[in-house]
Parts: C-alpha cells; structure tokens; sequence
C-alpha cells in the first residue's frame, strides 16, 4: 500500500511541475535591470497600488475609523440584499487571505530577500488596501442574485462592464473567463495544504500526504456542503479566535527576544533602502517582498471581491471599506508579527528548507512546546484558507457554467478530490503553480479597476455625503441605515 501511494504521489509531482514551469514563465514574464531579472506583473501591482491610494486621496487612512464602525454593524439594515452579515463577509474573506502566507510565506520571503523584503511587505500591504475597496465595493455593486438568494458577485461580473466603457465588452468577457478559470485553479490552495502536512508531519510522524489529504479534504466538506452561509459561520467563530491565538503566541517570542528588536527594525529598514545594492540588481527584497505581500493580503487579485459581494448591504462603498481591514490585518500586523520573530529569534536559514520549518524553529527557540501549538495552528490556518477559497472557486465555476446545486456539487467533488492528492505536492511546486494561478488573476481585475476609477470617485463622494457627513450631525443610526 505504501509503495503504491509513493508511485501515485511520484507520479502527481511529475505531472504538475512541467505546468508550474510552463504557467511561471508567463505570469512571471521579466526584464533584465542590471544583473536581477524584474518581473513585469509585480511592478505593475505597485504602480496600481500607489496610483490608487494618491487617486483616492489615502483612503486607506482616511476610511479605517469608519471600516471599523461599519463591520461592528452600526449601519447595518436587515432588509438589505445579501447573504451573510458584514463582518460574516470580512471574515470569510479573511478565511482565505489570513492563511500560511502569513507565516509560511513571511519565511520564504525572509530567506530569499533579506530583513528588508518585510519593509517592502508592509508597503506593499499599506498601498494595497486601497486596491481592495475598489474591488470589493465594485463586486457589491454589480453582484447578481438569484431567486434562490444565492450571490455571485466578483471581477467576473464588473470585468466586462469596465471595458464596456470603453466599447471593448467582448474583449472584456474573455478578460472575465480568463479571471474565472485561473481562480478555479488557484483554489485548489496546494500551499495551504501541503504546509499544513509538512508541519503535521513534523510533530506527529505522519508519513502518508494522501492520508492527511483524504482526511483535511472530508473535514473541509462537511462545511462548503453549506454554501457561504455555512463557511461564514464557521470563519466568524474561528478566525478572530486565530487571530488572537497567533498575536499571544508571536508576543511570548517577541518578549523572549525583546533586546534584539530594535537591531532587527533597523538592519530590516538599512537593507530595503540599500539603493546602491537596489541599482547594482540586488532587488531580491523588493521582488520577494512584494509578491508576499500581495499573497498574503490578495490586493488587486479579485479573489476577496467574491466572498465580500455577499455582505448584506445595499451601499457597495460600505462593503469596500470595511474591506479595508483585510490587507491592514493580514499584512501590516500579522506578516510583520511573524517576520519581528523569526529574525528575532536568530534561527538559520539555510538554503532548501521549507518557509513552515523556519517559522516552526524560531517557535521553539522559546519552549519545545511551541512547535506542536504551531502544528495546531497551521492546521487551522490552512483549513479556514481553504474554506474561503471553495467559496471563490464556486463562484467563478458557477459563473463559467451556470448556477444549479448538480453543478455546485460537481465543482465541489472536485474541489475534495484536488484538496486530498494537494499534500504530495513539494514546496517548490506548489508555491509556484499558486503564485501563477493567483498572479494572473490580477491583470484582468487591476486593469478593469483603472477603467472604473472615474465611477468609483463618484461612488465614494455619494457615500460620503449621504451617509458619513450625515451620521456626524448625531443622526439616529435606524435612520442612518435606511437611508
């Protein structure tokens, strides 16, 4: 039995890398800048990110306060259209961009770029949060809604609309395919999955990945079986719990370690604006910084978009900005509590050791405990990841195919079968036919993003005056909501 579940993991491996190669050098099409190779999308995301938050007038500042008041449902109606409360959208959202790439992630980046690749994360998270209320209040607003109250909302529906704008929509449908079938793909979240083995594995001695795969895959079914109000329920219990779990858990290394700190900002923010080492082609940093970043927080990919176009609203700026606290929580704390402790916790990172192991060894340099407590964690963190990516993935499948509860439990048979063989994936394979699948998501949504820029300033200054300035003047909040 062994043997035959070897030959059929070989033989898995075997089929996918060619695709990651394959998918990988178009997606991470570069150009030479002195003796680094710069790929084009990762720029592309920057300039889009930092053109957004100036053209918004940093919103992502401005807007945080009123994101907060928002998902504690302060302006919350119940006869507005949806399926799931606000925060209930948040968090789901959050199920699947709160996930490994946070800490599995975080190490990778580390290992390749340096103390400095976590200023260049934090950046790009910052920026990036303006990216994330215009696609999330763009996928409330042109959501569509079924007789069965089931939504489907995401970069699928405002994709054609934006280049409708233009007179290219035929141009914009095949953009809106092209986005669907690559988010069925990345779905299949092998990241999540194998990382989540890899640490299991080290703790506990499991030694088959298909046996944890059949077994993560069953646990993950008997919730999407639900649909979206099933996963909400299920992410609003568990991720703020995991959240705070993480935060204790990363603040007992932190306090171990608290002397070197200080060392560690400092050498992080001296090698991110290293400009002579930048112009000789050392942008390791920034390139690996970025691409984490935006892994961790998904800014401008459209994945988040799907989950929050179900928010019971009726206003979609009220949607984007609560979106706001997705990339500010994902990577501006939590990429940043995890890089603070593995660089302060000084463990090595030799070269082919795998992003969960480093964490796992800068958790144990406070007690031998702390690994298990990881194990668990990881576990979850995949777990949650993965419920939030079914919900994208059936959405964009329901978009390509048509809604109907025989083709939602086709897409999700499927879904469990990919989620089970996902553990024998290596590191490398997985994290690079992921980062294909995801990347490429983001050029058709950031370019329809652009075109509906215009739209989404006129959106954003209607709210603004209806709802905000009007609460201000001690509005009763019944009212408020009505409106």
């Amino acid at each position: 039995m062994t043997s035959g579940l070897s030959g059929l993991e070989d033989a898995i491996n075997k089929a996918l890398g060619p695709a990651a190669d394959i998918a990988n050098a178009y997606v991470f099409f570069s150009v030479p800048i002195g003796s680094a190779q710069l790929p084009v999308l990762v720029i592309w995301l920057v300039v889009v990110s930092l053109a957004m938050t100036l053209g918004f007038g940093f919103i992502n500042v401005r807007g945080l306060a009123q994101a907060v008041r928002i998902t504690r449902g302060q302006y919350a109606d119940a006869m507005s259209k949806g399926e799931v409360s606000q925060f209930g959208a948040l968090s789901t959202a959050l199920a699947g961009t709160l996930g490994l790439g946070s800490v599995a992630g975080v190490a990778v980046a580390i290992s390749i770029g340096g103390a400095g690749a976590m200023v260049w994360m934090t950046l790009t998270g910052f920026f990036g949060m303006t990216v994330k209320l215009a696609e999330c209040a763009l996928a409330v607003k042109y959501r569509t809604i079924g007789a069965d109250g089931v939504v489907n909302g995401g970069p699928m529906h405002y994709i054609p609309v934006a280049f409708d704008r233009i007179r290219l929509r035929p141009i914009g449908m095949v953009l809106a395919i092209f986005f669907s079938v690559s988010t069925v793909l990345a779905s299949t979240s092998v990241f999540q999955v194998n990382q989540s083995f890899v640490q299991v594995r080290a703790v506990t001695g499991l030694q088959s990945p298909l046996v944890f795969g059949v077994i993560f895959a069953l646990a993950v079914g008997l919730v999407i079986v639900g649909g979206m109000r099933s996963i909400a329920r299920v992410c609003t219990r568990l991720v703020p719990l995991l959240i705070i779990a993480y935060f204790l858990s990363v603040a007992t290394i932190l306090i171990a370690h608290a002397g070197a700190i200080p060392g560690v900002i400092s050498r992080a923010l001296s090698e991110a604006f290293d400009f002579r080492a930048i112009i000789g082609g050392g942008f390791a940093a920034l390139v690996v910084g970025v691409q984490r970043a935006a892994y961790a927080g998904e800014s401008g990919l459209g994945s988040a978009p799907i989950a929050h176009a179900a928010a019971k609203t009726d206003e979609p700026i009220s949607e984007g900005l609560v979106s706001l606290i997705e990339p500010f929580v994902t990577v501006v704390i939590v990429c940043n509590l995890t890089a603070l402790a593995i660089l302060t916790s000084g463990v090595a990172m030799p070269k082919g050791i795998g992003g969960i192991e480093i964490a796992s060894a800068a958790f144990s340099t406070v007690s031998p405990w702390f690994a298990p407590l990881l194990a668990v964690m990881v576990a979850l963190l995949a777990y949650k990841t993965v419920l939030g990516w079914s919900y994208y993935g059936e959405r964009t499948f329901c978009w390509l195919f048509g809604e109907g509860k025989m083709r939602r439990n086709a897409f999700r048979l499927g879904y469990l079968t990919a989620l089970a063989v996902a553990p024998t994936l290596t590191v490398g394979e997985a994290i690079r036919f992921l980062d294909a699948m995801m990347f490429a998501m983001s050029v058709p949504n950031t370019i329809a993003l652009l075109l509906l820029v215009p739209e989404l300033r006129r959106d954003l200054a209607s709210y603004y005056t209806r709802i905000v300035r009007r609460a201000s003047t001690v509005v009763p909040a019944q009212e408020v909501a009505a409106a």
